[in-house]
């Protein structure tokens, strides 16, 4: 019987790549973008710019919905009697 010998390189058998589309290598819209606008230089900074875009919306929206759903600080006894209830 043979033994069985268990490959030892460092690379994984399943490599991230870009898509390839009609045998030409896409990048996503969005980075195509940003790399035109010379803010950053290369792929890996363009994903950066947007991720911190997102967090930046992200951190705006949740203001937004606290401030707008947060009950007043306290009535005066005045605008309380003026309630309908």
């Amino acid at each position: 019987m043979s033994e069985l010998e268990l490959g030892t390189s460092n690379t994984l058998p399943n490599q991230f790549r870009s898509r390839v589309i009609l045998g030409e290598l896409k990048h996503p819209k969005m980075l195509d973008l940003i790399l035109k606008t010379g803010i950053v230089k290369n792929e890996a900074g363009a994903v950066r710019v947007l991720l911190f875009g997102a967090l930046l919306i992200f951190a705006a929206s949740v203001f937004v919905f606290v401030y707008a759903f947060s009950s007043p600080d306290s009535a005066t006894p005045e605008e309380l009697s003026k309630l309908p209830f």
